[in-house]
């Protein structure tokens, strides 16, 4: 088996696809087709009209792929991206990224803006951010420090917290929009909730915090809600 080449493309230039041990791009460039290296560094303006997989892939500047990046091991993006998908064991995201499809992962790290318009599944969501997905967050732990309005049609988990996101100062990351959270679902075994707007909520330990609305609460084991919060239906399920 032969060895694997690198390839250097600075400047304006053009990847027609292949496989290769090392991609690193610079500059404005385009990958026509299929692209697969250990270790992918794009910075710079890319543009992508195919998959990009790989082991380790760093994106930073601005990528717009109508493909997906796919990674056995870490995706790091920062700056501005929009891809197709994303499949990756680590994801780490700051700036502002837009997925197509679905996004899915072992672990993941958000800070800045993501939208999703389909779903996120995983084990462990992480995120101080402002979020839009337009179907399941599914995850295992699901930890969210909301940045702006945000929205996600339905979130199930084992561990939920959803909290106010302020920066390491206590000032928001994001001072002129409201830091508020929409969901259809929400269901869990625990569940921790500050400024959530959401239909239902389902779960065994539930607690309401601040600035909540909720139509309906499913709980079997304890329930807590904050004065400042809004609850309409509460029904206990214990046998």
């Amino acid at each position: 088996m032969s060895e694997l080449k690198n390839i250097n493309i600075s400047g304006v230039g053009t990847l027609d696809g292949g496989e290769y041990d090392k991609i690193i791009l610079s500059g404005a460039t385009k990958i026509m087709s299929y692209a697969k290296g250990n270790k992918i560094i794009a910075s710079g303006s890319c543009t992508s009209f195919a998959n990009l997989e790989g082991g380790y892939i760093n994106i930073s500047g601005a990528m717009k792929s109508e493909g997906g990046l796919i990674s056995s091991d870490l995706i790091q993006i920062s700056g501005s991206t929009k891809v197709d998908f994303i499949k990756a064991t680590t994801l780490n995201i700051s700036g502002t990224t837009k997925v197509n499809n679905d996004c899915t992962f072992d672990k993941v790290r958000i800070s800045g803006n993501l939208n999703i318009d389909g779903s996120c599944e995983g084990r462990d969501f992480k995120a101080s951010a402002r979020l839009v997905i337009g179907k399941l967050l599914s995850a295992d732990i699901v930890e969210i420090n909301i940045e702006g309005k945000s929205s996600i049609s339905e979130i199930g988990g084992e561990k939920i917290t959803i909290r106010k996101g302020l920066s390491l100062l206590g000032f928001s990351i994001f001072p002129i929009l409201k830091k508020e959270l929409s969901c259809d679902s929400i269901e869990g075994d625990t569940i921790y909730l500050e400024n959530t707007i959401c239909k239902v909520v389902r779960g065994k330990n539930i607690i309401i915090g601040e600035g909540c609305n909720i139509n309906k609460i499913e709980y079997s084991g304890t329930l807590t809600v904050d004065k400042r919060s809004e609850v309409g239906e509460r029904e206990c399920m214990k046998n």
